[in-house]
């Protein structure tokens, strides 16, 4: 997520987490710690689809608690 030309601009992009894996074994756990910040960022801002489950789920799978 960011701007470009002003503009709120969003860029998805897909990542074989399997192959990253066995290449950079700590890539998925600092995907992991991303995404667990942007959900509670989320969950700061009030944004109901997002529940602490969600944050506690993502941190067991990746080994993060």
């Amino acid at each position: 997520r960011g701007k470009a030309s002003g503009r709120s601009v969003e860029m998805a992009v897909e990542v074989d987490m399997a192959a990253s894996s066995n290449a950079r074994p700590g890539i998925p756990s600092v995907w992991a710690r991303a995404q667990i910040a942007s959900l509670l960022d989320s969950i700061a801002v009030g944004d109901s689809g997002v529940q602490p489950t969600h944050v506690r789920e993502l941190a067991l799978e990746f080994n993060l608690l």
